[in-house]
C-alpha cells in the first residue's frame, strides 16, 4: 500500500493542519447541527477529500471523534456501503451521471447508515446541464442527505451551488507541518532521515502534503533521505549549489556559472525544477538584499516563461542570465 493511502489521516485528530475548519466541524457535531451541504475549496494536496471522509463518518458516528476505528468508520474506508458514494467529477460531468449516481439513488432512504453522504471530488467540472440538476436536490435535501463537494476552482462553480453550501476555504500546509509529518512517517517505516532534506521536500511539494508523502515514499526506497538519494530521485540539488549559483552570478561570473549548469545537467538535473528550486531560495533570502533578489526572481519567472516546451533549456537558461552576468 502507498505512503499515501496508508497514511491518511482517519480521525480528526490526525488531520495535518486546516485546525480552523475542524474546529468549526467539531462544534457542529457537538452541538447536532450539520449542514446538508459543503463546499471545500484549495488546491490540491490541502486535505480536502480526507476532511469530507472524515466527516462523513463524524455524521453517522456519535463515537468517531473518540473512536475512529469504530465498525461505521471501517465500513466507510473499506468501501462496503453503499451510503457513502465518492465521485470524480472528471469523470463524470455530464447530466445523465448525477442523475443516475446521485439523483435517482438520493430519493432511497439510506440502508446502513444514518446518513448518506455524497462527496464529488473537483465538482468545478461538472457541465451547466449537471449542476442544475444537482442544484433541484441540494436546494430541498432529504433530512438524510447530505453533500460535500470540492474544488481546486472555485470561481467555475455557479453562485447558485455555492450559495447554498457552507463554504470552507482550506489553507496551504506549513513547511514545518509536512516536515512534521514526514518525520512520523519516516520512523513508522523506519527510514533514516536529514531534517534538511525532508524540508526540501516540503519546499518541493510546494505545501501540498500528498505531493510531499509521494516524493518522501520515491526516496525511502533506499531506506535513507540523503543529499544523494533526494538528487537520485526528485532531481534537488542542495542550498550549497543554490548559493554558488547565486553567487557566481552576482560576482558576473558567467564561465563559472555554466559550468555549474553543465554539471547539473549531465548529472540529471531537471533545469526547470532547478530554477523553480532557484525562486524559493530567493524567497528564502529576499530581506538580506531586496533589490538584488527582486531582480533575480523576475529573471528567472521570465526565464522559465521561456524554458518552457523548449528543447534546449540549457541554451535559454544561458540566454537569460548573460543578460544578468554580461552586463558591464
Amino acid at each position: 500500500m502507498s505512503f499515501y493511502l496508508k497514511y491518511r489521516p482517519h480521525s480528526f485528530q490526525t488531520l495535518v493542519g486546516q485546525r480552523h475548519i475542524v474546529d468549526v466541524l467539531m462544534a457542529q457535531l457537538q452541538a447536532d447541527k450539520l449542514n446538508h451541504n459543503y463546499l471545500f475549496y484549495w488546491p490540491r494536496g490541502t486535505g480536502k477529500t480526507s476532511t469530507a471522509r472524515l466527516l462523513a463518518k463524524a455524521a453517522n458516528d456519535p463515537n468517531f471523534i473518540t473512536d475512529p476505528e469504530s465498525p461505521i468508520a471501517k465500513l466507510i474506508d473499506e468501501g462496503k456501503t453503499l451510503d457513502f458514494v465518492e465521485i470524480d467529477a472528471a469523470s463524470h460531468t455530464g447530466v445523465d451521471n448525477i442523475r443516475e449516481e446521485i439523483i435517482e439513488k438520493a430519493l432511497y432512504a439510506p440502508s446502513t447508515l444514518t446518513k448518506k453522504v455524497y462527496v464529488i471530488d473537483e465538482v468545478h467540472m461538472l457541465s451547466k446541464w449537471a449542476f442544475n440538476a444537482l442544484l433541484k436536490i441540494m436546494e430541498e435535501p432529504p433530512e438524510y442527505l447530505m453533500f460535500v463537494l470540492a474544488t481546486t476552482e472555485i470561481h467555475k462553480v455557479p453562485d447558485t451551488i455555492i450559495s447554498r453550501c457552507q463554504v470552507f476555504n482550506f489553507r496551504n500546509h506549513t513547511i514545518d507541518d509536512i516536515v512534521w509529518y514526514l518525520e512520523h512517517i519516516s520512523k513508522e517505516e523506519w527510514v533514516g532521515y536529514e531534517i534538511q532534506w525532508l524540508q526540501m521536500i516540503a519546499k518541493l511539494a510546494q505545501w501540498g502534503l500528498r505531493d510531499a508523502i509521494k516524493y518522501l515514499e520515491q526516496v525511502s526506497i533506499l531506506w535513507n533521505v540523503t543529499p544523494d538519494n533526494v538528487g537520485k530521485f526528485l532531481w534537488v540539488v542542495s542550498s550549497q549549489v543554490l548559493e554558488n549559483i547565486n553567487t557566481t552570478t552576482k560576482n558576473k561570473d558567467f564561465d563559472g556559472l555554466t559550468a555549474t549548469l553543465e554539471d547539473l545537467q549531465q548529472g540529471g538535473t531537471d533545469l526547470m525544477a532547478l530554477a523553480k528550486d532557484m525562486l524559493l531560495y530567493f524567497d528564502e533570502q529576499f530581506s538580506t538584499d531586496p533589490d538584488w533578489y527582486a531582480e533575480m526572481t523576475q529573471v528567472r519567472s521570465e526565464m522559465i516563461r521561456e524554458m518552457k516546451g523548449s528543447s534546449m533549456p540549457l541554451v535559454m537558461m544561458k540566454a537569460k542570465l548573460w543578460k544578468v552576468v554580461g552586463e558591464t
